[in-house]
């Protein structure tokens, strides 16, 4: 019997989640050891990860069509608050380490995309706690991204999932939503261990 298409993604990216978990970044958060400036690096990263992902999706039109509201997904503006708080300037980011293949993308190798994405605002709860722990931080200053969407995080996940049941065929586009997953977690987790990107439009 298929899987259910949540079911999938969960389990066939399983592998790549923990390798993201277990990156050095993102355990000196948990334990403590992170230093404002390793901290400053995680956001000028992730906000490179967000600039293209959004750059590339936010002006799809499937988005109108499934009235899924994109632009309250978009974390740009939350990580160029944060950058410009701790006194970085939001363009100032290193290049990730591989390249992000979203330019004339298959939509749902993007919704894929998108799994991980709204993901990361899951681990982003349990996270801010240790974030002002450790860096006295909030999230009116230099901790909104990692804050999110609040209390309003859990209901914008069941919205998620209820967007991506809609496509439970078991064929291509289940297929292409985890690929997508699952070369985001494997891009996301090089660039945060490091290593240089170049972009690249590749249409999937």
């Amino acid at each position: 019997m298929d899987l259910p298409l949540l079911s999938r993604l969960s389990n066939e990216t399983r592998d790549l989640h923990e390798l993201v978990k277990a990156s050095p970044l993102h355990r000196s958060i948990v334990d403590g050891t992170v230093t404002r400036h390793s901290y400053i690096r995680l956001l000028q990263r992730l906000y490179g990860v967000h600039s293209s992902f959004e750059r590339y999706a936010g002006g799809r039109k499937e988005w109108f069509s499934l009235h899924f509201n994109f632009d309250e997904r978009r974390k740009l503006p939350l990580l160029e608050r944060d950058l410009t708080a701790l006194g970085s300037a939001p363009g100032a980011v290193q290049p990730p380490a591989a390249p992000l293949p979203l330019q004339g993308a298959n939509f749902h190798f993007l919704l894929g995309y998108l799994y991980v994405l709204e993901d990361s605002t899951l681990a982003g709860q349990e996270l801010i706690r240790f974030i002002v722990r450790h860096l006295g931080l909030v999230p009116d200053w230099g901790a909104a991204y990692f804050y999110g969407y609040g209390p309003l995080t859990a209901g914008r996940w069941r919205n998620l999932q209820s967007l991506l049941t809609r496509f439970e065929e078991t064929g291509m586009e289940a297929d292409l939503m985890v690929q997508g997953a699952r070369d985001a977690f494997s891009r996301i987790n090089s660039w945060l261990r490091a290593g240089i990107y170049v972009e690249e439009a590749v249409a999937v």
